[in-house]
């Protein structure tokens, strides 16, 4: 991808407030321990185009409930690439447009 010019390398910049909102939120020391180690993910993606492609369904799970509590959370467009349910090749293919399915706060 990267000889195709097709990755986009993009800064990620550590945003203190909405990292300490999204921590103050874990169910447990572990909970939060996957929170800490991923949240430079969220972070990005709320910067940028508010998608994140990733294996991690504890995370996804993880975010998901605690989207009603961050709205920056809940806009966040999340898919799979390992499911064939998620559909994401089709769905990149598409232009990867806003779908309430895909979004952790869902609908």
């Amino acid at each position: 991808m990267n000889s195709r010019h097709k990755v986009i390398l993009a800064e990620s910049i550590q945003d203190d407030g909405f990292r300490l909102r999204l921590l103050r939120l874990a169910s447990s020391e572990s909970v939060r321990s996957e929170m800490e180690k991923d949240a430079h993910l969220i972070e990005t993606a709320i910067q940028h185009d508010r998608i994140v492609l990733s294996r991690d369904e504890a995370m996804r799970q993880i975010l998901r409930e605690i989207a009603a509590e961050i709205r920056e959370v809940a806009q966040i467009l999340w898919a799979n690439p390992e499911r064939e349910d998620d559909g994401v090749l089709v769905w990149l293919e598409g232009g990867a447009r806003v779908e309430a399915a895909r979004r952790l706060g869902g609908g």
